[in-house]
């Protein structure tokens, strides 16, 4: 059976005068990469926009259990004074064929990972999302610098 992934986008949202969201599609491999790309680069097959995805066209797939993948992502750029802010992570899922599988959001921060717990996959291509509403690193609201990717962030 193999699990696809068909988009992945990260989107950060922040109130600075007015609410504000920014988005983010992958732009290379990150620190976890095993997966297969179903034509050209992994993170070329999974930046589509999941309000318009081209689904099984292109996408990533693994075979294996418990392979993951992580993509980098360019720097999110909220407004220094910016409050409320938090991040979400959108993907869209399908499996070839019946039997339990599972994926999760899942985010790097100074080099430990957050995983939101386990949806199960089904055999219909379906959009997921989870949002950090506060950083799982600090446990505190988001700052700012740790959004954007300043300094050791």
């Amino acid at each position: 059976m193999r699990f696809l992934l068909g988009c992945l986008m990260l989107t950060a949202s922040a109130i600075f005068a007015l609410a504000d969201t920014q988005t983010r599609v992958p732009t290379g491999n990150g620190t976890y990469w095993s997966w297969t790309a179903s034509t050209g680069t992994t993170w070329g097959c999974v930046d589509d926009d999941p309000a318009s995805p081209d689904d099984a066209t292109t996408y990533v797939y693994r075979q294996a259990s418990n392979d993951n993948h992580l993509f980098t992502f360019s720097a999110f750029t909220v407004p220094a004074g910016s409050v409320s802010i938090s991040l979400k992570v959108y993907y869209r899922v399908w499996r070839t064929a019946a039997g339990a599988t599972q994926a999760s959001a899942w985010i790097r921060i100074n080099g430990n990972d957050y995983l939101q717990s386990s949806q199960g996959i089904t055999e219909t291509w379906t959009t997921s999302n989870y949002t950090w509403a506060t950083n799982p690193s600090s446990g505190g609201n988001w700052t700012v610098d740790e959004i954007n990717g300043v300094g050791t962030h």
